[in-house]
């Protein structure tokens, strides 16, 4: 694994593509531009229930062995 942060992700062949120098130019038009009228306008983003699905269960005790020298 190479520690080049961003230039690691700019030679990932998923943007083998993209011209970095017109992205950070400003120059590239993007795929999607979403309506924004206000801030903190979600109307972009899909719905879903409220949930509480952060909250687990008790970890047992075999389990907690494994997190031992963590």
């Amino acid at each position: 694994m190479s520690n080049n942060g961003a230039e690691d992700v700019k030679r990932h062949r998923w943007f083998r593509d993209v011209d970095w120098d017109d992205v950070s130019k400003r120059r590239l038009q993007p795929p999607i531009i979403p309506k924004v009228s206000f801030d903190g306008d979600t109307r972009n983003f899909d719905e879903y229930p409220e949930e509480e699905s952060w909250r687990t269960n008790s970890i047992n005790d075999s389990d907690m062995k494994l997190f031992a020298d963590f």
